[in-house]
């Protein structure tokens, strides 16, 4: 009577095990550091530690969730994506979450993703895209800093998965690195522009772009100098917005502006050019 019980109890949770999982398909979406394929698989609820991960990220941050989140093995890492019926969901691998072990990496990673359905991201494989994953970089070092945790420590989650190189749709590692950073400093955090602005180089000097336009514009500003091969910096100025480029060599640069609105209109790009003095912090208004 006993074992037969405990067949039956087995076999019910089997049962609901099975239940839980449910067939989806990945077609439009966005991983942390590389594009998943399209694919099929199966998702079911997420673990525990991943639903405690997101309740603290969305109470420090005081937003309340537009999307769900999942475990699936259709993704490689994580991804944020909207579904046929238009739901916002997180997808995580949870091989993936368990081979990180640093719990830092694993809440950088669904505040990344979170912050994608926070700025109602699309997905789209335009121009746009690079900037919506700094934008989410820079909302996960937000996080990161008002949850106590180490900017050194999250730094690692980039160097060891993200691709040194722009790959079109994601930006260069440094590039989101700085992101992360300036989320993390404008959050109230270490490593703020002052102390470095005493410390640096009298060779050098900082430049900094405050974005004055209307609500909505971001503005992409690149950096090219003569002579360098290359953009020298690449940063997303959303609207109000104020973001610096620290110990530049002193001299005359090219800046290259574009602009993207949240109605995707066709803005023509600007050039510019400025000039860093040594020792001194300059500032370039914004605005198309």
């Amino acid at each position: 009577m006993k074992k037969g019980f405990i067949i039956s109890i087995m076999l019910l949770s089997f049962q609901l095990c099975a239940f839980a999982q449910h067939k989806i398909s990945i077609k439009r979406s966005c991983g942390f550091s590389k594009e998943d394929p399209p694919a099929e698989g199966y998702a079911w609820g997420a673990d525990n530690q991943a639903l405690e991960y997101i309740k603290r990220i969305c109470q420090v941050s005081g937003i309340s969730k537009n999307f769900t989140v999942e475990r699936s093995s259709a993704t490689a890492t994580a991804c944020a994506l909207i579904d046929f019926n238009n739901n916002r969901i997180i997808y995580y691998n949870q091989h993936f979450f368990a081979s990180l072990g640093d719990e830092t990496y694993k809440i950088a990673i669904l505040a990344h993703e979170i912050a994608h359905h926070l700025n109602n991201n699309l997905f789209t494989k335009d121009s746009n895209r690079a900037i919506d994953e700094l934008d989410a970089d820079k909302f996960a070092g937000s996080v990161i800093c008002k949850l106590g945790l180490k900017l050194e420590d999250a730094k690692g989650l980039y160097l060891t998965q993200c691709p040194a190189q722009s790959t079109g749709l994601y930006p260069a590692q440094s590039d989101r690195i700085d992101a992360f950073s300036i989320g993390f400093n404008d959050a109230g955090c270490q490593n703020t522009i002052t102390p470095k602005l005493a410390t640096k180089s009298a060779e050098t000097g900082d430049f900094c772009f405050q974005n004055a336009d209307r609500v909505g514009y971001k503005a992409t500003v690149t950096i090219l100098k003569e002579g360098k091969n290359g953009a020298i910096k690449t940063i997303s100025v959303s609207d109000g917005e104020k973001q610096c480029v620290y110990e530049l060599e002193a001299g005359v640069y090219t800046v290259n502006i574009s602009w993207s609105d949240r109605w995707s209109n066709n803005i023509p790009s600007t050039t510019q050019q400025i000039r860093v003095r040594s020792g001194v912090a300059g500032t370039l208004a914004l605005q198309h």
